[in-house]
């Protein structure tokens, strides 16, 4: 009697509404072949090279099951170059939970431990199976990541909380202070004056504040340029530049709620 043919599989790389297909054999011998003329076959339409490039997309595909694809690289992450730098000035006194927030507070589809892994070793701080399988499950850093299930695979995928963003931004602060560049030494036009009121400052100069502006898009604006302060800073450097009339408060009412708006004087 003949024996039912189960040694073909189906391998399907799925991009957004786009699907290819391929049989291979369980040894996967011609998964490179494939995958490349499948690339070949992308890079040839418009536009989508880049998205075949995009970290979003490289790492959803990694996850699914059957699919070979290159590991998520750290510069896929896009960390900003002074934040990455703070960082590797101080790696030293970094622990394993500052390494695992910023590389989650970057990762906009979250990561999985394996990749986490792998990602602290190319940025220096490699963080180990055991502290993963141990410290990083301790009712003592709870809530500053959440997980969820990827349909058929066992590793869960990782994201950071609000919680998490804010514990990072107060570290990443504390390590903007720390740096010798910021000193007393290096300061000269801006003697007296705080980093961060400095950096709100040159938003001023760029037109930033010409319609007012609520806390939050200041935070979000100096957030895209890799600087990240929590609101409670902000809103105290806000005040204190209200009160040297560098910049003008305006209240507004919606409701019963009141806010703050920030424009030039």
């Amino acid at each position: 009697m003949d024996r039912p043919n189960n040694s073909r599989i189906t391998v399907t790389v799925h991009r957004g509404s786009i699907s290819f297909s391929f049989e291979t054999d369980r040894e996967g011998s011609n998964l490179k072949d494939m995958i490349s003329a499948i690339e070949k076959l992308v890079s040839s339409q418009e536009g989508l090279a880049d998205i075949i490039e995009s970290p979003e997309y490289r790492s959803t595909l990694a996850r699914q099951p059957g699919i070979a694809v290159l590991s998520l690289r750290l510069s896929d992450l896009n960390i900003p170059n002074d934040v990455k730098q703070r960082f590797v000035d101080n790696i030293k006194q970094l622990s394993n939970w500052d390494t695992t927030l910023l590389l989650l507070y970057y990762a906009q589809t979250g990561l999985t431990n394996k990749e986490l892994r792998s990602l602290s070793e190319e940025f220096g701080k490699p963080i180990s199976f055991t502290w993963f399988d141990t410290e990083f499950h301790r009712r003592t850093s709870e809530g500053l990541v959440s997980s969820r299930a990827q349909p058929g695979a066992k590793e869960r995928v990782y994201f950071i909380t609000e919680l998490g963003k804010k514990k990072l931004e107060e570290r990443t602060t504390e390590l903007a202070i720390d740096k010798k560049s910021i000193g007393p030494a290096k300061r000269t036009e801006g003697a007296g004056k705080s980093l961060l009121h400095e950096r709100v400052l040159e938003l001023a100069s760029e037109g930033f504040f010409k319609d007012p502006k609520a806390a939050g898009e200041i935070r979000g604006e100096l957030r895209n340029r890799g600087y990240a302060y929590t609101l409670g800073s902000i809103g105290m450097a806000l005040l204190a530049l209200t009160r040297k009339k560098e910049l003008r408060r305006i209240l507004e009412r919606k409701g019963d709620k009141t806010l703050y708006l920030y424009t030039m004087p």
